[in-house]
């Protein structure tokens, strides 16, 4: 099980760090550090096995029974696996399987995960294209191929390993690959996702290919610049109208718009698309089985390689490589090459030569290696396969950008008065074409100024920017805003030499430094080098734009959820309660949702709080106010306990928490004429009982009340009462005797030691204010409020009621006694 890794051992600490000498090697550190995760990779992973083969030393291969043992043994440690990190089971057992495939099948694969030459998800990879092959032999052989081409090449990407596994399986096993190909079959399938839905085509590589390609090139030049959708957009449209017999014209609104097409001059070009496919002429004869590559795609197997030349409107064409290598340049070293050339170069490379870059050879331009010297041809680098390689176009600029000695940079084509003159001209109503012809800027490039611009532009024969009206283009408002003089300092001001700073442009137009600086970091505009620009014009118009937002609230709308927000307002629940009660009353009705600021807005805002008045409590919230106040400005809340009783810290330590029931807090709601409320609550339920001291609040009369409130509930429910240190407990030793019930007492102005009762005090007081005499409320109206208390959702109770919690704990005593 053990073996050593030739990777380096690094101080991971000083890795991305400067340097302060001139010999770090950053990226051979970087390079180090990859290895290093592909390293403890095969590290876990030969723990998995250590770990699966203990489990499995004891199992006798040969029957049903013993290989039942193995897979059973295999699921429990991948949900082992995945319990320990937290993933799904799923996701366990694929760690297991690949554990299985680096001990059984990819051994000298795995070997280059543990020097590092590969990633997990390259090993993974691999993994994939050899699922096909069963024959050990056969996969012990593909094995040692796979693993001798990846350590030649040193390292690879993930699609290079790939490319390299399905060449050598489509190789040595091709009858497997045909037979894994056939199986999958053909198809059609549709998924949704959200609005949106995918269809799927699975068929032939050539075919699929072909169809992109076509779709593609149709889809562009049955288009003019401008057609208003996205590129994806009209691929997608034209796909749609051909599988659907529908019709598919450009977006612009020209009636004379020259890019259209018949269907006939549709299949024509339908014809001229071309997938390309490199094979040996032994494979095509059937003398060998040696593997394919398609354009697109990748490594094919033999036999799709001749079915793909057995097609009716396939061409076959011979390349002679030997013939092409003994002519290296033809006279006079032209700067472009052949067409066989050219199809020879792409052909033996397949993809970019760029290491790490997929991109297919054919959609690439050809690079000289050794640069060609143009001014004499026959001194510089040949025309030849041997010289040319296919790389991506902006790798080409970036290459011979550093021949020259220069950093890369795409050429500001354009400089910025030219694009700020654009985007001017188009807010003062001209067209675009005008904008176009008048300073010498193309259609296309003026679309796309408009559009990074943010401003609102509609394409056509005449399009422009969308007019602003009077009141938008002065940007009055109620409240402070940036106006369009504003914007204009802020322009003036950066265009100064040297620029004025955030903070002094801030000091003269009266705002924060942060409204500048958030304002210039929004509407910026990025010109080809990336340098920002600030254009006052587009950035106001694109400020008015993104606060035009017209937008239908929803109580207006549904009539029906307004009548049931008003009904549990007038119950006396806060608008989050309402919220969540309607939410799990409604679960599958949307329109029955509405969030708790929803109802705040039309409580405070909307029509100047007109939702209030349907209401029949004479407070819209139990706070009182018709106004939304800051919690800064709020009045803080006051106490003055009385200095006796038990400590807090003599009570049991299971009443701190609310996970076991029957503990309690209690106090008294005081009112006028010397009448007062006793309020206790549960402190895991937050069930209410409410008691009423007539006349008096002496300790002897609150000790009698509460043995009454007391019975109501199981003595099982009621094992301690906190209070704070009033007189009115004084006799509680009495209350003790009579229900076994303990009482203990907050620290001194410590309110915060009895929360839930405070906070019940609080519901009890938006039903009867202070200065209510509660000698004149009927035992009716107290038990009216407190069965509205216990059948409000709480929050903190995932939105259940408190008398629907309590419930469940009687329950739960009953069944324990």
């Amino acid at each position: 099980m053990n073996s050593t890794t030739s990777t380096e051992q690094v101080d991971l600490n000083t890795l991305g760090a400067e340097s302060a000498g001139n010999d770090f090697d950053d990226m051979g550190a970087y390079r180090t550090l990859w290895a290093t995760e592909s390293n403890l990779m095969w590290r876990r992973l030969q723990l998995v096995i250590a770990v699966l083969n203990r489990r499995t030393a004891d199992i006798d291969d040969g029957d049903s029974e013993s290989d039942r043992l193995l897979l059973d043994t295999e699921t429990v440690l991948g949900a082992e696996i995945a319990a320990l990190m937290s993933m799904s089971n799923g996701a366990g057992r694929t760690v297991v399987d690949t554990a299985m495939e680096a001990r059984d099948r990819l051994v000298h694969v795995a070997a280059l995960l543990r020097d590092g030459l590969i990633s997990v998800a390259s090993f993974r990879e691999i993994i994939l294209q050899c699922k096909a092959i069963v024959d050990a032999d056969v996969m012990s052989a593909i094995d040692a191929e796979i693993a001798t081409d990846i350590r030649e090449s040193g390292s690879v990407s993930k699609s290079d390993a790939a490319s390299i596994a399905r060449r050598h399986v489509a190789e040595i096993d091709p009858d497997a690959v045909r037979d894994v190909r056939q199986a999958r079959g053909k198809g059609v399938n549709v998924s949704h996702d959200g609005d949106e839905s995918v269809l799927t085509i699975a068929a032939d590589a050539e075919q699929v290919l072909l169809a992109k390609k076509s779709v593609d090139a149709s889809a562009a030049e049955l288009t003019c610049a401008d057609d208003s959708r996205s590129v994806g957009a009209r691929r997608a449209d034209f796909a749609i109208a051909r599988l659907t017999g529908g019709e598919f014209t450009c977006d612009c609104g020209n009636p004379e718009c020259p890019a259209t097409a018949t269907d006939t001059e549709v299949a024509e070009r339908f014809a001229r698309v071309v997938v390309h496919v490199v094979a040996d002429a032994s494979t095509l004869n059937g003398e060998s089985d040696k593997a394919g590559w398609m354009d697109g795609y990748g490594v094919i197997d033999a036999h799709h390689v001749r079915e793909a030349a057995a097609r009716p409107d396939a061409t076959v064409r011979p390349l002679d490589m030997a013939a092409i290598a003994d002519n290296p340049a033809q006279a006079g070293n032209p700067y472009r090459p052949t067409a066989a050339t050219d199809t020879a170069v792409r052909a033996v490379h397949g993809t970019c030569s760029v290491p790490g870059c997929t991109r297919a050879a054919w959609s690439c331009d050809l690079d000289h290696v050794t640069e060609y010297n143009h001014a004499d041809p026959t001194s510089g680098g040949a025309t030849c396969p041997c010289n040319l390689a296919p790389k991506c176009r902006w790798r080409i600029q970036v290459a011979s950008a550093t021949l020259r000695g220069e950093e890369f940079a795409v050429p500001d084509r354009f400089p910025w008065e030219v694009r700020s003159a654009v985007l001017t001209a188009l807010i003062e109503g001209g067209s675009g074409r005008d904008v176009s012809a008048s300073l010498n800027v193309g259609l296309a490039t003026v679309h796309k100024w408009a559009h990074r611009a943010g401003l609102r532009y509609h394409f056509g024969k005449t399009g422009g920017v969308i007019p602003m009206t009077a009141g938008q283009a002065t940007g009055e408002v109620k409240y402070r805003r940036l106006t369009l003089a504003d914007r204009s300092f802020i322009e003036a001001g950066l265009a100064c030499s040297p620029p004025l700073s955030m903070r002094k442009i801030a000091a003269e137009l009266g705002v924060a430094p942060s409204t500048v600086s958030r304002e210039i970091k929004t509407r910026q505009q990025l010109s080809y080098k990336a340098q920002p620009h600030y254009h006052a014009a587009a950035a106001h118009y694109a400020a008015v734009a993104d606060r035009i937002r017209p937008r239908v609230v929803k109580l207006e709308v549904f009539g029906e959820l307004r009548n049931e927000v008003v009904k549990r307002l007038n119950d006396r629940l806060s608008p989050e309660q309402v919220s969540a009660e309607l939410r799990k009353e409604f679960p599958d009705d949307p329109e029955m949702h509405v969030s708790h600021e929803t109802i705040y807005q039309a409580l405070y805002v909307q029509g100047r709080g007109a939702l209030r008045h349907e209401l029949t409590v004479e407070k819209a919230l139990r706070s009182g106010r018709a106004v939304r106040k800051p919690r800064s400005k709020l009045p803080a809340a006051t106490n003055r306990p009385w200095l006796e009783g038990a400590r807090l810290t003599d009570r049991p330590a299971e009443a701190a928490d609310r996970a076991i029931p029957g503990h309690w807090e209690g106090d008294l709601v005081i009112g006028s004429r010397n009448s007062a409320l006793i309020s206790l609550v549960e402190r895991r339920s937050r069930y209410t009982l409410v008691g009423r001291l007539v006349d008096n609040r002496l300790a002897l009369t609150v000790a009698e009340v509460l043995q009454q409130m007391a019975v109501r509930v199981p003595d099982a429910l009621f094992s301690t009462l906190t209070w704070d240190q009033g007189p009115e407990m004084s006799e509680h030793a009495q209350f003790t005797v009579a229900t076994d019930c303990k009482v203990f007492f907050c620290d001194p102005h410590s309110p915060w030691q009895r929360p839930t009762n405070e906070n019940t005090n609080g519901l009890i007081r938006d039903f009867y204010p202070k200065g209510t005499d509660f000698n004149t409320v009927s035992d009716e109206d107290l038990y009216e409020m407190e069965r509205l208390l216990n059948r409000r959702p709480r929050k903190v109770l995932g939105w259940n009621k408190p008398r629907e919690v309590l419930f469940e704990d009687i329950t739960g005593v009953a069944l324990a006694t």
